[in-house]
């Protein structure tokens, strides 16, 4: 089960101490440093505009509600909150939109028409990132 937590590096290579937060209980784990699993909750939004050439007003793109439909997703003009859970490296850099957009592409019902990856990056707006750590033994 996956817990949020907040980490204590002690050392650049030693402990890692956790303290996970549940109801009601306050307990302090050790975890060594291979098994330490961490992970993005990446709330965001498919949506886009084009600007408007008419009265100032940018309006939003007609292919957000194909690109919405397509991946098997609820159409809510205006955008709709959307949030996966992805297993990451924090020793690298992420691209979030490339991460959601991976993830959206291998989980689209088959047969879906989609716009190629890069494409389907204009479309994603990172609205808010979570993270949580937990020792997978």
């Amino acid at each position: 089960m996956l817990k949020t937590v907040r980490l204590l590096v002690l050392g650049m290579v030693g402990v890692i101490g956790m303290i996970a937060f549940q109801p009601d209980v306050a307990m302090a784990t050790w975890c060594p440093p291979k098994y330490v699993r961490h992970w993005d909750k990446i709330i965001f939004k498919i949506y886009r505009t084009l600007p408007s050439t008419v009265g100032g007003q940018d309006m939003e793109d007609p292919d957000v509600r194909l690109v919405t439909e397509a991946l098997g997703l609820p159409y809510v003009p205006g955008g709709m909150l959307f949030d996966i859970k992805v297993l990451d490296d924090p020793k690298s850099v992420a691209v979030l939109p490339w991460k959601v957009a991976d993830f959206l592409l291998q989980q689209a019902p088959p047969g879906a028409l989609l716009p190629p990856h890069d494409h389907l990056m204009r479309f994603i707006h990172i609205v808010d990132v979570d993270y949580a750590i937990n020792c997978q033994r």
